[in-house]
């Protein structure tokens, strides 16, 4: 269940770079749905339990060689999609520089079938809208990348919620924890969820607050 801090950062790109370009009138994103999938990659040691994934989805262009490449962070113990961002970059080598490489340097990432990274992104944002809680904004553009997926082919079991198969929203830098907290309160009762704060370590977490919201909430 030990997450690596790294895997927060989503490098989300300045405003200006998010802005995919328009081309006969149809946005390059609005374009890109019919492009060939270039690459797919996905956090190694996905499938632990309450793992914070990244994931990134890439399509290539077979006139242009533009790529339209979304990266997605995704929380499955609790918040689904934490963060989105899409960016259109000119080719392949623009795509390896501005995206794969520093996402590569931040954590290992590895191959992986589309089908099953739109499953991941899939279940991990519809089991937090199940506890009421909303996806980044940009999600509504970036799952755009996942036209023509087919999660529900992929056999694989993806791991939701933590200890005995509730919840457990494990709080980072920027995370609004009160709101956060007392939504799960009211949606789950105090019992119904498992939360650990910054400075908790697992055995302080597990031996004295949890299940629910203790008393230093």
């Amino acid at each position: 269940m030990a997450r690596q801090p790294k895997q927060e950062k989503s490098r989300k790109p300045a405003k200006q770079e998010q802005t995919a370009g328009t081309a006969g009138g149809k946005s390059w994103l609005h374009q890109s749905v019919n492009w060939p999938v270039h690459e797919v990659l996905l956090s190694k040691g996905w499938n632990t339990e309450s793992a914070i994934i990244t994931a990134v989805i890439a399509r290539r262009s077979p006139r242009s060689g533009k790529i339209a490449a979304g990266s997605f962070l995704v929380d499955l113990g609790c918040l689904g999609v934490k963060s989105a961002f899409i960016r259109i970059c000119k080719s392949p080598e623009d795509y390896e520089r501005r995206m794969r490489a520093p996402l590569m340097e931040d954590q290992k990432m590895i191959p992986a079938e589309f089908n099953l990274v739109a499953k991941i992104i899939t279940e991990g944002h519809n089991y937090a809208q199940g506890l009421g809680l909303s996806p980044d904004p940009e999600f509504q553009q970036a799952r755009l990348l996942l036209s023509g997926a087919q999660p529900e082919a992929c056999k694989v079991e993806i791991r939701l919620g933590g200890p005995e198969g509730k919840p457990i929203f494990v709080a980072r830098q920027n995370d609004d924890v009160p709101r956060i907290l007392g939504l799960l309160a009211r949606t789950l009762g105090p019992d119904g969820f498992y939360y650990m704060l910054p400075g908790d370590t697992e055995k302080q977490v597990f031996d004295a607050r949890l299940p629910g919201v203790g008393e230093s909430q």
